[in-house]
């Protein structure tokens, strides 16, 4: 099997020698089968090659001073420059002033006016809180006792400004002082 792959190898060489082979590349509708196999020895690429069918025509192609010049390029034109800054124009514009909510009606003449309670406030925006940022410098404050029990708020004070009288107090028991003791006696003194 081998001596005859090599035979028909050397076969095809002998049957190549001297043909010249052209670099045109065909599509493989074109080429019959058995030629678009055949590898020709000195092509680097296995083009569309059969020494038995006649070459195909190169299509004429103009000679080197026939061939009309390229169009030359369009003129270049640059594009204007951009119009000179203005001094405060170059940030964008601020966004247009909110509008005031409108006035309340006015009260009907003989009736009280009446109430009409303040707008809910703005929701806070994500990533702000209402408190203030915590500080470097003061520790948080520590945190609530569990479940919620919290001590007794302090009472509030009267609406006339004057504040209870201090719940009394507990008197501490001071025991009276001891009795002072006796003169010492004098022995040397006749006792009446």
């Amino acid at each position: 099997m081998d001596l005859f792959l090599i035979g028909l190898f050397l076969v095809v060489l002998a049957d190549n020698i001297g043909v010249r082979a052209h670099p045109v590349r065909c599509s493989p509708p074109i080429c019959p089968p058995a030629c678009s196999v055949q590898m020709v020895p000195g092509i680097p690429c296995a083009g569309c090659f059969c020494p038995s069918l006649k070459r195909p025509d190169r299509p004429p192609f103009p000679p080197p001073h026939r061939i009309p010049p390229p169009p030359p390029p369009p003129p270049y034109f640059p594009p204007p420059p951009p119009p000179p800054r203005l001094p405060g124009k170059h940030l964008p514009p601020l966004p247009p002033p909110p509008t005031p909510p409108p006035p309340p009606p006015l009260p009907l003449p003989g009736r009280p006016p009446q109430f009409f309670p303040p707008p809910p406030p703005p929701p806070l925006l994500p990533g702000r809180y209402p408190g203030p940022p915590p500080s470097r410098f003061f520790p948080p404050p520590p945190p609530p006792p569990p479940h919620g029990r919290f001590p007794p708020p302090p009472p509030p004070p009267p609406p006339h400004g004057r504040y209870p009288p201090p719940p009394p107090q507990r008197k501490l028991f001071i025991p009276p002082p001891p009795p002072p003791p006796p003169p010492p006696r004098n022995f040397f003194r006749p006792v009446p």
